[in-house]
Parts: structure tokens; sequence; C-alpha cells
């Protein structure tokens, strides 16, 4: 997983929401502060948070990633600004093959 345009996994707490995309499309996001495919700051709260992502191809394959994200508590105008207000989050993770002669 990778943040765009961040360097780093900061958000801060009075963040707006950030939209979740993974790749392959079609999975499920999960996590504490986590809804459909946004991922809330001010839900989740301070501290350490996962969110991961759960794919399913066509086989029955499963496949499961995730990032570690940190929740700042900004106090000022100049600590959120540091934080764009337009982040997603961009998950990768490679995806395992199979076949239904691997799954008996």
């Amino acid at each position: 997983m990778s943040f765009s345009p961040l360097s780093d996994d900061t958000l801060c707490d009075n963040s707006p929401p950030v939209i979740l995309s993974g790749t392959p499309s079609g999975g499920i996001y999960y996590g504490n502060g986590v809804s459909s495919n946004e991922f809330n700051p001010a839900i989740a709260g301070q501290g350490m948070h996962y969110i991961y992502y759960d794919f399913i191809d066509v086989n029955g394959c499963t496949a499961t990633d995730s990032v570690l994200v940190f929740v700042d508590i900004c106090l000022g105008q100049n600590e959120s600004s540091t934080y764009a207000a337009s982040k997603s989050i961009q998950i990768h993770f490679r995806i395992i093959l199979c076949s239904i002669l691997d799954r008996s």
C-alpha cells in the first residue's frame, strides 16, 4: 500500500475522510474508522490503525493486505494544512493465483 500524495502514513484527526482505492478493484475494506471505501480519521481517533483490504478472485482464491495509519491530533490550521484534504490511500498486493485443483 502507499499513500498518494503523502510521503508518510500520518493523517490529522480533523482531516476529512479519505477515499480508499485498491488494486485489483472489487475487494472489501475494513478496520477502525473504515466505512465502505472511506477511512475517517475522526471516527478512528488518535493512534495507530490498520486498514485491511480483502480480495477474492474468480477461482475463490483470497488475498489480504493492510496498511498501518497514524492519526495525529492536530491543534492548529498550519498542522491541518500540512496534511492535504484530497488524499487517497492506494492498496497494492500480489494476487495469488490458484486453480480448483489447488483447493482440493
